[in-house]
């Protein structure tokens, strides 16, 4: 989902539809993007989902969605209308049976922490039923979405809808927060936690707890995740996997004992 659009994409693939939308400021500090997904199965499909440290927000307009513990597991958990998922440092599979109908915020990371009331810390590897957290304000979002069936309408209302969940931040904390975000994202390889504690100016102690408030991951997790990452965009662009190179781009190494 990682896509960045000043407007509207649309794919049509054995009846499948793919939007996605990137707001405005001020929504575009926090929201990467909106995204709509139409897919209708009949048969029960599992997907496993790779960890990138994102946090998300998803109504569901169709069937519901199963979680499970594990790849080969039969314990589940059931989402029905509405949830959170939290950043994730393993993967998590999912059963689309029924096919997908699906609207989405995927936000930057750190970006989700204005709209929530607890540190994001208390979602890590979890997918939460939205009511819990936002209670009847649910329905209204879920009228709201079925009242129309244009995705564009959907996504200037689901604009709406979350600028006013919107509280106020220290804009100094995000500030730090989005500067080692950013150095994290585009110099995995390179950037020691250490070093970019003493450059930002704050205690190790202080930046942590604000970081893992924020982000939902500590700092090494997100370092992990990004190289990870990163290894999965060089070998799709790879026919044959060098893996010797790989190893060194995304500084992974192996201890001589």
């Amino acid at each position: 989902m990682a896509i960045f659009l000043r407007e509207f994409l649309h794919f049509e693939f054995v009846c499948m539809i793919h939007l996605i939308h990137t707001p405005g400021y001020p929504l575009s500090q926090f929201v990467e993007n909106f995204w709509f997904v139409k897919c209708p199965r009949e048969e029960c499909t599992r997907e496993k989902i790779l960890p990138d440290g994102a946090i998300e927000l998803m109504i569901n307009l169709g069937s519901p969605h199963k979680v499970f513990e594990s790849e080969n597991s039969t314990n589940f958990r059931l989402c029905k209308r509405a949830w959170l998922s939290g950043p994730k440092s393993k993967f998590i599979v999912i059963d689309e049976t029924g096919g997908y109908n699906l609207i989405g915020i995927r936000f930057r990371k750190g970006g989700a922490y204005p709209f929530f009331d607890f540190p994001m810390k208390e979602v890590e590897a979890s997918v939460i039923e939205l009511d819990l957290i936002w209670g009847s304000f649910v329905n209204e979002i879920i009228e709201k979405m079925s009242g129309t069936e244009d995705p564009r309408v959907r996504f200037e209302l689901l604009e709406h809808i979350i600028l006013s969940r919107i509280r106020n931040i220290d804009d100094r904390t995000h500030a730090m927060i989005q500067y080692s975000l950013s150095l994290l994202e585009n110099n995995p390889e390179e950037v020691r936690i250490n070093e970019l504690v003493n450059r930002i100016g704050i205690s190790h102690k202080h930046f942590l707890r604000k970081y893992e408030s924020m982000v939902g991951l500590g700092p090494k997790v997100i370092l992990r995740i990004n190289r990870f990452q990163k290894t999965i965009c060089l070998l799709e662009n790879s026919r044959k996997i060098p893996w010797a190179h790989l190893a060194y781009e995304c500084n992974y190494y192996l201890v001589a004992k």
